[in-house]
């Protein structure tokens, strides 16, 4: 699976400047309450004033989350339904200050946590986990902080409520009461009822294997076919015998008496072994979708007819669209959470609106929005998209010589706008 969490990030930026402004002016930015940090007297009636401005910026953040790093209850059939959920990662104490939890509970907090690392983490940090010289440094010094999200009847009412806790070890930074868990689950291949689906490499493990068996054992009977064993009479070996046949090299000789040694020929025959690779090579295509086909022109292709291959490839492809179907659904329930959070934390903004720069405000819109969907074929499909345009063409010709009413300049225009980009032949205007 794929995890993502969707966030409103707040930033602050602070620029400093310094101006000289006469008395009357002083005086009229400390009525303003200007940001005035120091002003110095120039003792010509002007002063040098130091002014700092704070700037905040909310941005709203898809962060993509390792798998090792989300946790989550069994039996979770879908993110938004779960138990629990968990955004487990390493802070150090002064990003965990930065956040804005209290330094005192911060740096007391245990050096050690007992958190169970999965093995992927482990591997992927190892050669920071065997270093310790930061946890010397002040504010440095790493703990695992939990991000969780779990329902539990927190004011006693019955209810399960949805909590938000910042938890290090056993200590809990915070708790509060939120409306929704900020996490989106994509995976390419669902399974009946888990939030846990499949990925390519499940479905053509085993294939990988067995094909990893035969050529390791059609490599083997081709070093056995060159260098067979040897068979070795023991009534001709003399005392310089095996010591020649170990000495590898042309026209060796090898010292003994009566028949000379004889190979041991196995035979090979490397056509069943490279069947069977094909064979298990096309099982792999049918199961992912992906075939040579649509990776790009093989090299018989060419005494392959136009439909076939079109057909090959149109099959190859309902796979690849069924995962890209499954991103699709994950990334619109992605998009309505940022629309929640910009409802809950957004300020006015300007947009553009029909050509003209408008003010919105978020916090007035509402969740319950129509969605237009518009599925683009793709270059790959130019020549169906262009067959369909000109049967199009053809009725709203049709129409239009009828005198209907269906049809007008523009939509003709618009088709043979079509047409002319679909072709590639240009701007539709030349």
């Amino acid at each position: 699976l794929c995890a993502v969490e969707t966030m409103c990030v707040e930033d602050e930026k602070r620029t400093r400047r310094t101006v000289t402004v006469s008395e009357d002016e002083l005086a009229l930015m400390v009525g303003d309450g200007a940001p005035i940090i120091q002003a110095t007297d120039n003792g010509d009636g002007s002063f040098l004033v130091k002014l700092e401005e704070v700037r905040r910026r909310k941005r709203y953040v898809d962060m993509p989350i390792p798998n090792y790093e989300f946790l989550f209850s069994p039996r979770t059939r879908h993110e938004d339904e779960s138990e629990y959920l968990c955004h487990r990662t390493q802070k150090s104490l002064s990003d965990l200050i930065e956040m804005g939890f209290d330094r005192a509970t911060v740096e007391s907090l245990p050096a050690y946590d007992n958190a169970n690392l999965d093995e992927r983490e482990d591997a992927t940090w190892d050669d920071e986990w065997n270093t310790s010289a930061n946890d010397r440094i002040p504010g440095l010094r790493k703990v695992t902080l939990r991000k969780e999200y779990a329902r539990i009847d927190y004011d006693g009412d019955g209810v399960a409520e949805l909590l938000r806790v910042y938890r290090v070890d056993r200590t809990i930074l915070e708790a509060e009461e939120i409306d929704e868990q900020p996490f989106v689950v994509f995976t390419p291949f669902p399974r009946a009822h888990r939030m846990v689906g499949n990925s390519l490499a499940d479905k053509v493990m085993d294939i990988q294997r067995n094909k990893s068996v035969i050529l390791r054992q059609s490599f083997d009977a081709m070093y056995q076919a060159n260098d067979p064993k040897l068979w070795l009479d023991e009534t001709t070996i003399t005392d310089t015998t095996i010591e020649d046949l170990l000495t590898k090299g042309p026209g060796v000789i090898v010292r003994g008496r009566g028949a000379p040694p004889q190979p041991m020929i196995t035979p090979v025959d490397i056509s069943k072994s490279l069947t069977m690779l094909e064979y298990l090579s096309g099982e792999q295509e049918s199961r992912t979708g992906i075939t040579r086909l649509n990776q790009g022109l093989d090299a018989e292709a060419m005494n392959k007819t136009a439909t076939g291959m079109a057909l090959q490839s149109a099959q190859g492809q309902q796979m690849e669209e069924f995962v890209a179907r499954n991103f699709a659904e994950a990334l619109a329930r992605l998009f309505m959470k940022k629309l929640r959070l910009m409802i809950e934390h957004g300020e006015p903004l300007m947009m553009r609106v029909d050509g003209e720069f408008k003010q919105a405000n978020p916090s007035l819109w509402t969740d319950d929005v129509g969605v237009t969907i518009r599925v683009g074929l793709g270059s790959g499909k130019r020549e169906a998209r262009l067959a369909a345009r000109m049967q199009v063409a053809q009725m709203q010709a049709q129409a239009y010589a009828e005198g209907t009413g269906l049809v007008d300049e523009k939509r003709l225009y618009n088709t043979g706008a079509g047409i002319v980009r679909d072709s590639g032949l240009g701007d539709p205007n030349d």
